[in-house]
């Protein structure tokens, strides 16, 4: 259960820590937004999408894509949609 909770631990840091698109987009919103309705809808977004992929991982979502290359597809294209527009909401 240790090692378990360890190599979550550290997948968690390692998908959070560095500055991508999505933290810059939150911190650019709570930078720009000083009324907590425009700023927290964008936080929780962002905080149920993190806890979606690190579980997804942790869960051992690869053995899954790696079985049905099909839907390897499927997500990359959702994540190129999903930086789509999150670039776009950034130039907004």
């Amino acid at each position: 259960m240790g090692i378990a909770f360890m190599h979550g631990f550290l997948l968690a840091l390692a998908l959070i820590l560095p500055l991508g698109p999505q933290n810059l987009f939150v911190m650019s919103r709570g930078t720009t937004h000083r009324q907590y309705r425009r700023t927290v809808p964008v936080v929780l977004a962002v905080a149920t999408s993190d806890t979606i992929l690190i579980g997804g991982a942790v869960l051992g979502v690869s053995l899954v894509l790696l079985a049905l290359p099909v839907l390897k597809d499927v997500l990359t294209l959702l994540g190129m949609v999903f930086f789509d527009v999150v670039g776009l909401a950034i130039l907004a």
